[in-house]
Parts: C-alpha cells; structure tokens; sequence
C-alpha cells in the first residue's frame, strides 16, 4: 500500500464515510510470496481462513501450476464475496 493510499484511506475513514471508500479508486490486489511449505490450500486458509478456496487463487493466477509451486512465487489473491 502506497503512502498516498494510506493518506486517502485515513481522511476517508475520518469522514465517516457510510458508502465506503469508492473515490480511491481500485483497491491495490494483495499479493502472496510462496514460502517454503506453502501450498494453495495452506495460502488460502491464511488469507481467507477456509483451505477449500484454494482454486480461487488457482484461477487468479494462470500463470502458476498449483503442483509446482516455487520459493519466491508471487500470487495475487483475490477478495471474495464471502
């Protein structure tokens, strides 16, 4: 997150804004580096506490066999409706 980002996000939430915080434009994507261990299922229950959501980030990430996961990969994840 950028410090301009962070900027706008704390006058946003100084403002109360109800409807959240759309004039900031889009949010930056998070972004997960493969460590050793990790597998989808094991990032996906750190980032969206439920393993079984592995093949969103699967499919966010076409780039990367979901077997072959490396040291050093960068995943984005996705957000989710739930």
């Amino acid at each position: 997150m950028t410090m301009r980002t962070l900027i706008a996000f704390s006058i946003c939430l100084s403002l109360g804004s109800a409807g959240g915080c759309a004039w900031l434009g889009p949010a930056e994507p998070t972004v997960h580096r493969v460590e050793a261990g990790d597998s989808l299922t094991t990032i996906a229950l750190q980032h969206y506490g439920d393993a079984s959501k592995w093949s969103v980030i699967n499919e966010a990430n076409p780039h990367i066999s979901p077997n072959k996961l490396s040291v050093g990969d960068e995943l984005v994840i996705p957000e989710t409706d739930d």
